[in-house]
This record gives C-alpha cells, structure tokens and sequence, in this order.
C-alpha cells in the first residue's frame, strides 16, 4: 500500500487516537513510523483537532528526547472526509510501560530516563508547551537506553493550558488508555489540578512525572484503585510510600516527595530544577558507587556455576542444583541486586575473567566453587571477591553427607550472606531457609530432572519426566516438581502433534494434584491453563487459569500464555507477555525463539528477522535460529536467504531431527518458488518418517495448501481435528493456511474447532 512517498510496510500498534504502521520514504529511501487516524474518528472534529495539536506541538520542537515530526498529510486531500496522517522517526525498542511491566528498574536507569524526560519536558515548556499526558505508554525507551517522549496529542500553549472547560478525556479501565471522560489526561497519573479540572501549567506535567518515576522505582503506580473516582481520590488524599523491601537511595525518595506534592506552589517549580536534582543524586551515587566503605553492606553479586569436580559427568545436575539454590535464596531478599540465573548460567563452561565480568554487570561481589561428590559425601568449596578492591573477603570448604545437602546449602547461603554484611531479621533468615521439600532423595531426583530440563530437547523432557515422578513418589507434597512434571508432560505432548491427547490428560492431571496441594501455585495454573487452551479447546477456562497463574506468581517463567495470546490474535498481548518471559530469562533458547514466533504470527516481519538476528549472535550454531530466519525471510519475501538460511539449518541439525518442522519449512519454500515436484518430494520423505519426528497436523495441511492441493489439506484438518491436535486452535492466525480461507470448507472447518468444547 502506498500513501503519497511512503510505502506501508507492516503495523506497529493502534490505540484509540492513532493507528501507527511501519513505512518507508521511497525519496530518501529510509524507514519512519506513520500514524493514522482511526476510521472510528476520522469525522470528529475534536479528534482532528487534537491529531493536528500534536503535529503543531512536536513540530515547534527539536529535542533529542521528544520524537521528531517529519511531515503531516491528508488522505485525501482537501476534500470533505479526508484522514489526516503524521510521518515520525521511526525508533527501535519499547514503551517505558512495556519495560516496567510491574517491575522495578535499576535506580541508575531510573535516574538516566527521569533525566531525560524532565530534559524534554523541559525544552517544551520553554515553547510555552504543556504535555498534559506523561506516562509511561508515551515515553519511548530506544534499544540503546534512552528516553523519547511522545504523543502530544494532549498538549496545550501554556496560555491555553490555563483554562480550564476544554476537550474532555479521562483514562478509565484496567490499562489505564485515554477515553472519554471529565478530565483532560490519564487519571492514573493526573496531578491534583488535573483531577479536580482547575487550569494547568507546566508543573502538573512535573507531577506526573513524579508518579512515572515512582512506577520506575515500585514497579506499581502511586495511585490505584478499582474505579476512577477511587483513583482521584487517592491522587487527592492519598500520599505513597515506596514498598517494604526495596533498596532506595534517601535521595530518591526526596525527589519523588517534591514531584508528588498536592500543592503545587511547593512542587517542582520547573522541569529544569527537577533535572538539575536527578542529575546531582546521579552524580552523588556515581561517586558512591565508585569508593565504596570496606565495611559497607555489598549491594551487588554475581553466583558464578559452581564446577563439576567429581570427574563424573553425571553428577553436573549436582552443581548446578547447589549454584541455582543460592541464587534462588539470595534473590528472596531483596536487599541485594543478584544477577539472574539465566545470565549467570550462560556463562558456564567458558573461560571467565570474574573481575572482567562483574564490571560489566556492574556487581561488587563475585561467588565461585566447586562441587564434587565422592561416594555419600558431597564437598564443596567456594569463595566470593570483591571487584572494588580485587581480594578475596571469603572462602570455606564443606564437607556434607548427601542426606544434609539441605543443612549445607543453608550453611553457605548464609555464609555468604555474612561476608555481604547484611544484617537479617528472624523472617529474612527463615525466608532463605524455607525448602520446597525436605527429603535429600526426592530433592536429588528433581535437581537431575531439572538438569535433563534445561537441555530443552525431546529427549530431555522425557528423561525429566522419569525424575520428576521419583521425586514425587519420594514426597508426595513435592509441590515443585509436580508443577514441573506437568509442564514437561505437556511440552512433550505439544512435539507429539497428533498424538498429544493421552500426555495432555496426564498433565492435566497433575497439574490439578499440585492446585490440590497448593492452590495458590502460580506454577500449577500456568500448567492447567496450557492443557484448557491446547487438549480441552476451553478458552475462557484456559485465560482464567493464565491469569490466575501471573496474579499469584507474577515471576513465573512460561511461555504458555504468550503462545495462548497469538492464537487467540490477540497480538500486541502476546508480544508483551513474550518480551515479559524473555526479560526474566534473556538467554534462554525458548524464550527467545518464542518471542520470534509471536512476532511472525503477529506479520511483524521486520522485528522478527531483527529478533531472530539477535538469536543467532547468542546461539551462532543454533539450526532452529535459522530455520526461523528461513522463516521471516519469507515472510518478507526474502526467497534467496531463506533458503540459504534453511540449508543452513540443515547442516547443523542432525538428519533424523530435521525431518520435522524444518522439512515443513523447506517444502513450504520450495512450494514458493515453484519447485513443486521437489516440495511432493519432500512432504512425501516428512510422512514417512512421523513416528520419529512427529509434525502438528496444520504444518502438513499447510503444505498441500501451497502445493494447491486443497482436498488433501482439509483431509488432514479433520485429522487434526479428530485428534485434538494442539496446533488446531491455531487455526486463525497461521499465514501459511490462508490460501484455503476461501475455499467453502474453511469456516465450517474453523466452526468445529471453536464449538468442539471439551473432550468426553
């Protein structure tokens, strides 16, 4: 599609003021994001209105953190009905709502983008420009950390600002997005004015600001309840304190104070002065960072994999087990920063310079060891450095029969808890102590069943579910592992296609025996919601037991709702809960790889292709990494890379393995550029390799799709469909399946699988 110079390449996001597509200007050959109003309102005169104030605000500023104007335009021109349109920078990361997303930042990026912000805000407030909407969906974070403000659709001369009776918006609803109202702005971060609908000015953009760097530092806004009138209410009355438990500099908490104030004759009476505050406390903790006292509490760690120094590589579950139980137990106190497992693990079995590294990951303190296990007896020997002053503060041999591992992980965790000066309350140290299990026999099961987990391959699951089953059988109160078997039953039960039902059943199963023990298992409802969405066909089900599972453990790592979200086309929710998971675990394959696929199905190409590129510099031999970009380079029409891409899967993938879904996306390339004896060919050597390699039944209706052959595609649907297979609720959003969209079987077909309920 064209408009005037610029090519629509793909949507980036709509709200209820604009849709904003991906496009390139054919002069000057470079990409830039267009904003469209909706057809909702493209005849209301104050939504013009406002679409062109923004165009008119932005376009009297020139700022390194406000997005930058490029052009405005009609549709249409100057005939009745015309739909006006903005052509802006085109930036590359996430809105600052996506990066909090109910966490804390670290409070040097907080300081870095509240800068920024108040920088811009306060370049516009020198044009006489009041924002009037600051929150976190307006502030742009680039991919390379700084801040962009946008989205002065709001904004007001300062001389207008002042009166009050104007254009009326209020944010209502759990998101919090601009509608229709009483107030101008989003309630949730009004200032006091605002709320009350008096005249503005500059300072209540300074509140605001306030209430955003406090969703930075809490990761919760300052003001919430059920309603709007709650929500006023509270931004009225209501003064917030930051949480228990969060580590905030004094001066942190000063400067939310003084942004947040009521009145705003003792507010911030400029957004420079604000600036000038964070700028200082920057520097201050900068310098405080950099000469630390010796006897100061350390702050920061990085746990380093302990190595396997049994000489057996079997006992590598071991290691591990005892690495990830410090980790997991620092990581509940809050009072120190712990560097992610997931980070500390991709480190393992690569030469380290600790010094090096923890610099980079801006930690104090570094923890090794070692593990060997010598019949009955476990020994272990670790040490933690301090990178300030580049000495060792503390080192301990422990030698444990394996039935007081429990005692001996305690022992260090609390070992190193000392040398860290931290000062523990009765709580604390109990919180750190408390275990999942205290059977050593059921616990070792488990650690080699997570062990098998975290090589995150078929065989590797099913070997996880035999440990996982031990443990249980050793406790049966083992909540953990229940939760962990029913998600490795069904992962399995996903690879398995058409033959998943009975593995569903059984992790369904499970998954209720583990709600049975513990109905607040975040864990458990993530795992019962997979088996609602993917065996059961009970969407309404499976979305009540996904967001049961975030209420009640908001950390979780699963990538179950995100998959859940794309094929149900809720697109922008499935990129979000991805980027949530990977966030949590950035360097692990699946999330990553999901992440991908969400983007794919989303026809998000471009970001895709740029996500799977970033694959592949962390997994440069991975063959599932390119047989993605074989994929997003189709979808780009790309033909020639992906099929260098797909051979190069290939060559990293052993035979057996790739006659799965890589067959399925090299038949499927080989359809598109005519080799259609070559894609029979393939499909043919794909079938008959499917006990071995087992494909969902979309993936092979897909194929003969492409090859035209429509009889044969919707014969394997109905197989699909009489055998449950998981891929068949996916129905609606896989592109591959759209040239049977307009053959007559197709909705009847699409009909079955939404009515089909639950299984007998």
């Amino acid at each position: 599609m064209r408009l005037g110079p610029y090519e629509i390449l793909a949507p980036i996001g709509a709200g209820g003021m604009g849709q904003v597509y991906r496009a390139r200007d054919v002069r000057l050959g470079r990409e830039v994001a267009l904003k469209l109003l909706p057809d909702a309102v493209s005849a209301d005169p104050t939504a013009i209105e406002r679409f062109r104030r923004e165009a008119q605000a932005v376009a009297a500023l020139n700022h390194p953190h406000i997005c930058t104007i490029h052009d405005v335009g009609d549709i249409g021109g100057s005939e009745p009905g015309a739909r006006p349109f903005l052509v802006m920078e085109l930036i590359d990361g996430q809105t600052l709502a996506e990066a909090i997303d109910g966490r804390s930042l670290a409070t040097d990026q907080v300081l870095a983008l509240a800068e920024e912000i108040a920088d811009a805000l306060d370049a516009a407030h020198a044009k006489g420009i009041v924002h009037r909407d600051i929150k976190p969906a307006n502030i742009f974070v680039t991919s390379r950390g700084h801040a962009k403000v946008l989205d002065f659709g709001l904004a007001k001369a300062a001389s207008d600002a002042q009166s009050p009776g104007d254009e009326t918006r209020i944010a209502v609803g759990a998101a919090h997005l601009t509608d229709r109202g009483a107030a101008v702005g989003t309630v949730a971060y009004m200032s006091p004015e605002q709320a009350l609908g008096e005249p503005v000015d500059a300072r209540s953009d300074l509140f605001s600001l306030g209430a955003v760097v406090y969703e930075m530092v809490a990761g919760r806004r300052p003001f919430e309840g059920p309603t709007s009138a709650a929500i006023f209410d509270a931004i009225l009355h209501h003064v917030p304190s930051v949480p228990a438990g969060l580590s905030v500099p004094s001066g942190v908490h000063a400067i939310l104070d003084k942004s947040l104030e009521k009145d705003r004759d003792l507010r911030y009476q400029s957004a420079a002065e604000l600036r000038a505050d964070l700028k200082r406390l920057r520097r201050d903790l900068a310098a405080r960072q950099e000469t630390p006292t010796v006897n100061g509490a350390i702050d920061s760690i990085l746990v380093l994999p302990f190595a396997n120094n049994s000489g057996n590589a079997d006992h590598e579950y071991l290691s591990d087990g005892i690495t990830e139980s410090v980790i997991n137990s620092l990581s509940k106190l809050g009072k120190v920063r712990v560097v992610p497992r997931s980070i500390a693990f991709s480190h393992k079995n690569k030469p380290v310079d600790p010094e090096t590294l923890a610099k980079s990951l801006r930690v104090r303190a570094v923890v090794t060891g070692r593990v060997a296990q010598h019949g009955e007896t476990v020994v272990v020997g670790a040490e933690m450095m301090d990178v300030t002053t580049v000495s060792q503060i503390w080192g301990e041999r422990y030698a444990r029969k394996f039935t007081d591992i429990f005692a001996l992980q305690d022992e260090i965790v609390l070992d190193v808890v000392k040398n860290l000066r931290l000062h523990l309350g009765g709580d604390e140290q109990l919180r750190l102590t408390t275990k999942a299990t205290t059977d050593p026999v059921a616990y070792q099961s488990y650690l080699r069943g997570r062990f098998e987990w975290e090589k995150v391959t078929r065989s590797g699951f099913q070997a996880s579910i035999q440990h996982f089953q031990q443990a249980i059988e050793r406790d049966p109160k083992f909540v953990t592992a229940y939760v962990d078997l029913a998600r490795a039953y069904g992962l399995v039960a996903v690879n398995a296609g058409m033959a998943g039902a009975p593995l569903f059943r059984q992790a369904r199963s499970v998954a209720q025996q583990a709600l049975a023990l513990d109905s607040r298992s975040g864990g458990a409802h993530f795992a019962l919601g997979s088996v609602k969405a993917l065996y059961e066909w009970d969407q309404a089900a499976a979305e009540t037991e996904f967001r049961l599972g975030l209420a009640y453990d908001p950390e979780f790592e699963s990538l179950a709702y995100s998959t859940w979200l794309s094929a149900m086309g809720r697109f922008d929710e499935a990129v979000r809960e991805a980027q949530r998971v990977v966030t949590l675990n950035p360097t692990a394959l699946p999330n990553l790889a999901m992440l991908v696929f969400v983007l794919i199905e989303a026809r998000r190409y471009d970001e895709a292709l740029h996500e799977t590129n970033r694959f592949l510099e962390a997994y440069p031999d991975s063959g599932t990494g390119f047989e993605i970009k074989s994929i997003c380079c189709m979808g780009l029409g790309r033909l020639a890379e992906a099929e260098d891409a797909i051979k190069k899967a290939f060559e990293l993938t052993p035979r057996m393995m790739a006659f799965g879904r890589f067959s399925v996306t090299r038949a499927l390339l080989l359809a598109r550029t005519g080799r259609f004896a070559e894609a029979e060919q393939a499909v043919t050597e794909m079938l008959a390799h499917l006990e071995q390699q087992p494909v969902a039944a979309t993936q092979v209706s897909s194929l003969y799709a492409a090859l035209g052959k429509n009889d044969e595609a919707f014969t394997w649907l109905e197989t699909g469909l009489s055998a449950r297979d998981s891929s068949m609720i996916r129905l609606g959003v896989l592109v591959d399946l759209e040239p049977l969209h307009a053959d007559s079987r197709w909705n009847d077909i699409v009909r079955r699988v939404q009515t089909a309920g639950p299984p007998p």
